[in-house]
């Protein structure tokens, strides 16, 4: 998924403690160049003496993105394998961040078998491995799912 900046009929609104106003899509699109000019301001703001800024927004046509299968079920003592592929081409070094949200889970109940929380694509490389242990215990429990998020990717292809 992409973000993009958008215009609001030449109105900027920005949301409670944001500094942007973004919005997902799932469009691939080439390198894109925007020129914003500050033009007035209201409710007592004031103008300063820098109007102008340059945005540029990088191709994003190749995304990284989990393998199928997105959901797997373990029991205790089970290693979950979720794999995490990059499309596109593969001569630049691309890298992604993620993190475990516990869901209904707690962190006893897991453990990462890395402390790593980024993914390093080399060069020639397109895919990568999360692996998380499920813990086992004496507790009767029921489903408890927990989810891998990946966020931050960068990469800058030639």
């Amino acid at each position: 998924m992409s973000i993009e900046f958008h215009d609001l009929d030449g109105t900027v609104s920005f949301l409670h403690n944001s500094d942007s106003v973004l919005f997902p899509h799932k469009i691939p699109e080439a390198m894109e160049n925007f020129t914003i000019t500050l033009l007035s301001a209201t409710g007592g703001a004031r103008l300063g003496n820098i109007l102008d800024a340059s945005l540029h927004i990088n191709k994003n046509d190749n995304p990284i993105y989990f393998a199928e299968p997105v959901v797997v079920r373990l029991q205790e003592g089970g290693v979950a394998n979720l794999t995490v592929l990059r499309a596109g081409p593969a001569d630049f070094v691309a890298t992604v961040m993620y993190r475990m949200d516990y869901g209904e889970a707690s962190p006893r109940d897991l453990a990462p078998l890395s402390n790593n929380t980024v993914l390093v694509f080399g060069v020639g490389q397109w895919m990568k491995n999360i692996y998380v242990v499920v813990e086992e215990d004496d507790i009767p429990e029921t489903e408890e799912p927990f989810y891998i998020i990946l966020y931050n990717t960068t990469g800058v292809e030639d």
